[in-house]
Parts: C-alpha cells; structure tokens; sequence
C-alpha cells in the first residue's frame, strides 16, 4: 500500500508539471490569437494609437487574469467536492434562472463524463432530494410542481448518457409508428363523431363525448383505434420494460434514491404511491418527452408528422396512464384499455422494483482522500460567461443560502469582489481552469449535514452507506492500484496532449501575424531593404486571415532603426555601458535591426554602422506578447532593453502589419 502511494504522489508531481506546461501554451496561444484579432479589426485604421489603448484592447481576449482564475479554479472545484453549495442554490433559484445554471451545471461543471464527475454530481443530487422530501410533509404534493429538484432531474436525463438510452431504446418502436403515419390514434367520441360527419344529434350544444360515445358508428371506430392505441403502446412497453441493463446508472440511482427517501419519510407509503413517484421521474421527465418529441432528441433524422406526433403524445399518456394506475371506470368506450392500462400497471410495477436494484455509488469511491491526490492534474474548459454566472448567482443569493461568515465558498466570495458582466460573444472563448484546492483535500469530500434536511433521513442515508462500506487492506490496495492506473492513463493523455499544443502553438504563431508588410513610419538608415520586402509580400495581400504561411513567406526584413530615434519614441528603455550614452553622438551611429525567418519568430541584433553585430537574439511573438501581458522589457542580452508595448506596435507596423 506504502509502494502504491508512493507511486500515486510521485506521478502526481509528474502530471500537475504536465498540466502547467499545458496551461502556459493555453495562455500563449490565446495571446496569439487575441493578438490577430486586434490587427484584423484595426489594419485599416492609422498606426497612431496610444499604447495604452492597444494595451487596453489586447486585454480583451484574457478578460480574467491569472490571479482570478485561481480563485474561480478553488470555487469550481469547491462547488465540485462540496455538493450542499449547489443543491441550496439551485432552491433559491426562481424559473427565470434555473435554466442557465443547470445548463452550466449539468454540461460544463460536472460535464466530463468521467466516473469521479459522476460520483459527484449525484452527490449533488442526494442533498437536493433530501432537501425536496424535508420541505415536503405531505405525500401527494411530493415532486409534483415544477421545483428545482425535478428540473435538475430532468435536466440530467438529457445527458449523453440518457440520450444513448433513448436512442437504442425507442427507436426500434418509433419507426414503425413513423412508417404507419396514416393510422389515427385518437379516441375521443366527439372528433369521432364529427370526422364521420354524423348528423345524428340535432342541437350543438347536446354534443358531448357521452352522447356520440352510443352510435354504433362511433362506437365501431373507436374499438379498432383502442385495439391499434395498444399494439402500439405494448411495443413502447415492451421496448421500455427489457431495456433495463441499458439504463444509465445515475438514472437508476436517482430512482433507488426516491424510492428509499420516501420509505423513511413516509411510513405509511405504499407499492403504489412508490411506483408513482419513480413514473413520475423514469416516464414522465425521461423517457415521454423524447416519445413525444423524437426529433429534439436526436432520436429519428426526420420530424414527425401532425397526426404522428398525435400519435406520440396519445402513446406517452396511455404509458403514463398506466405508471400511474389511472381509472377507466367512468369511460365506458376506454373499457378495455382500462384492462390494458392495469396490465402495464403491472409490468412497470416489476421493471421499477428492478430498475432501483442498483448499488450505491459510495461502494465505488471509498478512498476519498487518494482520490483527491489524482485530482491535483484536473482542469475544467469552461467559458468567462459560465464562470461569471456561477460567481453571480452564488454572490447574489450568499445570504439566503444560509453561509457562515467564515464559511470557505464565502471566503473565495469576498476574494473575487463583485462579479463581472458577461462579455461578447466573439470574446467569450473558453479557458483552461486547473483546479486545485487550497484547503485540505480530506476536507473537501464529505457530504456535508444541512440543517434544513430532516437528522432521520440523513441518518437513514448515512447508516445504510456505512455497513456496505468495506475498510479492508486488500480492498484499499485494489483502490490504490485502480486509482494509479488511472493517473498513468491520464499522464498518457497529457503527453499526447502537450504533443499536439506544441504543434498547434508553432501553426497559431505562423498564423497570428498579419501576411502582408507595408513601409515602417520611422525613419530607417536602410529604406531600400524595408520597400523591398514590402513589395516581396505585397502578392500576399489578399491572402484569407488564418492561414498557414510558413509555407508562402520564406523571410521578411531586415528593417533597421537608429537607437537615437528609438530612444526619442520610448521604444528603449535602458542599455549597457556597451554604447554609447544618450548625449553621445556616437550613439548615432549604432543601429537595431531585425527580421522574421520564419512566421512568428523574429531576430534581434544590434550593430555599430558598417561592423558586424555584436549579438543576435531569437524572439518568438509569443514570447513578446507574454512580455506585453506581464508588462515586462523585452531585454535582449546584458546590452538593450525595449519597452514591449512599443516594441510590438513597432512590429505591427513592419513584419506583422497587414
């Protein structure tokens, strides 16, 4: 176990060095890219802007510096591991809000996929149903309207999980009622009565399904859709009651979670009144929205006709007719389908009892605080606006969530400040989160008692999590080897990653500079070499942004500047005894040149007029630009340092000018 953990920490370090690497080509790519943006929208303009203002405006594509994205990377994860912030939050929402954060919760928070997201979520899902059934006293108003609860649960089933259900599942039935368009399901007497065209009841107003209900018309019309009504529901039926190995296994946890909740805070519930509460979920938010609305669902290529999509919907109330136990009795024409509705009764009945037949999924994820080793290399791809939403809802309902003051989530609250608006939506690209924890990770997986969930449902949860809990040695080193194995795999991905980001950084810094070179406005010793590589890529001009060049243009430059001028324009900011000082007017005579070999990379040298130079220095723009971010001189040597706003605007308007 010792050689295990020893391992785990050792490739831990390996993968957190991998994961920063990562982080650091993310930041300059994005800086590249930022970079190209601000030169397409401002080629056409004079070269004359300020540079702060240029400052200002390559600042638009990393709206949140490295400092905040720290502190957003400890409340993603803290939010993660600590499932009571979002189970209260989501209870404070109102409908207008609720959307949008379950969105970013469901698909983007905890949207990875993987088993540990998984076991995370449903932890979330645990404390939001403890708190539904605790506000809830009486039985028949639990998980009836519309609440938070039941829209996260909702919301979870449209995962991609849930979709490849719905898709191998349904589709097989759903084809067949699309190639049987023609067929008409509806049994109401008085469509009936009307579609036949009968004149058989003199005044309108006597019309009603209990008087068309006695033609023998009618009456003929509606058998033979009744008997067509359950053929094609018993292949939804059947479809639905065989496809238990298929459901995800959140689904079926939830399920199993309802089912347990309401045996403790409802001692007298019965068989049924748990069936109707798993319909309620399993049918009525999963499975029949996707029955009726096959095509939002990704279910079938084509959209339903009106009359098929009729057809769906009389199919999902017949099944939910039947989850449900509905009555017939008072609808003598529906007599049979009474015998039929009780019948799939009680095949749900079975298929619910089985589908909550699931193992807990604490069984799966007993070593917390190893676990939460592995997850020193995790990182999040979110967007600032999801991000800004997430600190703007936890900001505005802090106080009625009911935080201590010095609670951790209100801590990294008051450390954000205010959050931001949302940006454009050209500038809202998604960033790289790496999430680490600055509290102790032992700390963070518990799932935290609420004093608003009723003790005895906690209890219940608690007690029967703990006798399944197995704390034996060999049970700990099998964990200890899954979790290693799944931190080598993940050190395979980041190298295969980091292998593709070098390569995507060398094609971006190609791309991020703009193809065609106009005559620089600063005075040069040497203008001829300047308008000749000018008039060398001029062919370049019309060239599409964003492609890859390398391929097109060999070399720009050289371009020559006196030090002198650049002294006067701010461009240097310091130099060695080496030269000459400024009062010298020797210092005349020495000149700083450089060119682009290849796309992104610039060279530096400084020369005295007609002498070799005394260095040469390799810049990549990447380089310069994270210079430009961190607001550092660009030093070339122990000889000259060049202000790297200025340095850049003076690149801009030679080899990166369009």
């Amino acid at each position: 176990m010792r050689k295990y953990k020893h391992l785990i920490l050792e490739q831990s370090e390996t993968n957190f060095n991998l994961q920063q690497e990562l982080q650091t080509i993310d930041q300059r790519i994005g800086l590249l890219l930022c970079h190209r943006l601000v030169v397409e929208k401002n080629y056409d303009k004079a070269v004359t802007d300020k540079v702060q203002s240029f400052a200002s405006r390559l600042q638009e594509g990393r709206p949140i510096n490295e400092e905040k994205k720290e502190l957003y990377g400890h409340m993603i994860l803290l939010l993660q591991n600590s499932p009571h912030y979002l189970a209260r939050l989501a209870r404070q929402l109102p409908l207008s809000e609720i959307d949008d954060f379950l969105q970013i919760v469901m698909f983007t928070v905890f949207g990875s996929g993987d088993a540990r997201g998984e076991f995370q979520l449903l932890s979330v899902f645990e404390c939001a149903l403890n708190m539904e059934f605790t506000a809830c006293p009486e039985l028949g108003n639990l998980m009836r309207s519309n609440t938070a609860t039941s829209r996260m649960m909702t919301s979870y089933s449209r995962r991609e999980q849930g979709q490849v259900y719905l898709r191998k599942t349904l589709r097989p039935p759903l084809r067949i009622l699309f190639e049987m368009s023609h067929i008409n399901l509806d049994t109401d007497p008085v469509k009936i009565y009307r579609e036949l065209g009968l004149k058989l009841i003199e005044d309108e107003k006597e019309i009603s399904s209990e008087n068309c209900a006695i033609f023998p018309e009618v009456q003929r019309v509606i058998e033979e859709r009744v008997q067509c009504l359950m053929e094609m529901t018993s292949r939804f039926l059947s479809a639905i009651t065989q496809s238990l190995d298929d459901v995800p296994y959140g689904v079926r946890w939830l399920c199993r979670t309802i089912k347990m909740l309401t045996r403790q805070k409802y001692r007298g519930a019965t068989i049924e009144n748990i069936s109707s509460l798993i319909g309620g979920f399993f049918l009525l938010r999963f499975v029949n929205p996707a029955i009726i609305s096959p095509d939002a669902f990704n279910i079938m290529e084509d959209k339903p006709s009106g009359n098929v999509r009729r057809n769906l919907t009389f199919i999902a109330k017949t099944l939910q007719s039947a989850a449900n136990s509905a009555e017939y009795a008072k609808h003598k024409h529906l007599a049979s389908l009474h015998n039929f509705v009780q019948l799939g009764n009680q095949q749900l009945h079975a298929f619910f009892a089985e589908l909550c037949d699931v193992e807990d999924f604490f069984d799966q994820y007993r070593l917390q605080s190893i676990e939460a080793i592995a997850d020193l290399e995790k990182t999040l791809v979110i967007t600032p606006n999801d991000l800004f939403t997430l600190h703007r809802l936890m900001d505005k309902y802090r106080k009625s969530m009911g935080l201590a003051a010095d609670d951790k989530m209100i801590l990294l609250l008051d450390e954000l400040g205010p959050p931001p608006q949302n940006l454009a939506r050209q500038i809202n690209t998604p960033l790289s989160l790496l999430l680490i924890s600055r509290w102790d990770a032992s700390t963070l997986q518990d799932i935290v008692v609420d004093a608003n969930v009723d003790s005895s449902l906690q209890g219940g949860l608690a007690s029967q999590r703990r006798h399944r809990v197995q704390t034996g040695a060999d049970v700990e080193l099998e964990q200890a080897k899954l979790v290693y194995e799944s931190i080598c795999s993940n050190h395979e991905a980041l190298t295969r990653r980091l292998t593709t980001y070098h390569k995507y950084l060398q094609n971006v810094r190609g791309q991020a500079i703009s193809i065609n070179t106009l005559k620089t406005g600063h005075s040069s010793i040497q203008s001829s070499p300047a308008v000749t590589s000018a008039k060398r890529t001029l062919r370049l001009r019309k060239a599409p942004a964003f492609i890859d060049t390398s391929s097109q243009v060999k070399a720009i430059g050289p371009f020559a500047f006196k030090i002198s001028k650049l002294d006067k324009a701010g461009v240097v900011v310091g130099s060695s005894e080496n030269l000459p000082p400024l009062e010298d007017p020797a210092r005349m005579n020495i000149v700083l040149t450089f060119s682009m070999p290849t796309p992104g990379v610039v060279n530096f040298s400084v020369r005295q007029k007609g002498r070799p130079p005394l260095f040469h220095i390799e810049c990549t723009l990447d380089d310069l630009l994270d210079k430009v971010d961190s607001e550092e001189a660009l030093k070339l040597g122990d000889v000259i340092s060049l202000d790297a706003h200025k340095t850049l605007i003076l690149l801009d308007r030679t080899i990166f000018r369009r």
